[in-house]
């Protein structure tokens, strides 16, 4: 009998798991863009005032896909891996080239920016992204 609430325990998990990992977060429109493609790869608690959890996201960016006017709503630290990605802060204007091997952290929330692969392979960065404690 234990084994099998186990099972079924499980399986449960998975399910909510596996719909989680494709549901769009606050900040990324519910419908993405073709050619865009986030995946949730992670969650970890932490034990740092006013930050819930720390979670890890694979995004990936065709070549010639592009995220116009998208509003930072976390704190984000990101980590390219493959391709090129091109950043434009439209509060200052200024534009980043990140090439694989780049980090940074994404400009404060509320900023606006337009983020493209310019491009002929896939972009690829990990996105270490600081959830807020609630109420905080």
């Amino acid at each position: 009998m234990l084994k099998s609430r186990t099972r079924a325990a499980s399986a449960m998990t998975s399910m909510l798991v596996a719909a989680f990992l494709f549901l769009p977060m606050p900040g990324w429109a519910a419908e993405l863009p073709e050619g865009i493609d986030v995946k949730v790869i992670a969650d970890w608690p932490v034990d740092t005032p006013g930050v819930e959890k720390i979670q890890l996201r694979r995004v990936e960016f065709q070549p010639g896909a592009s995220l116009e006017n998208f509003e930072v709503t976390y704190d984000e630290f990101c980590n390219a891996t493959q391709g090129e990605w091109v950043v434009t802060n439209l509060s200052d204007g200024t534009t980043a080239l990140r090439t694989a091997g780049s980090r940074w952290r994404m400009p404060p929330k509320g900023t606006k920016v337009n983020i493209a692969n310019p491009g002929n392979v896939a972009a690829v960065q990990f996105v270490y992204r600081l959830i807020e404690t609630k109420g905080m």
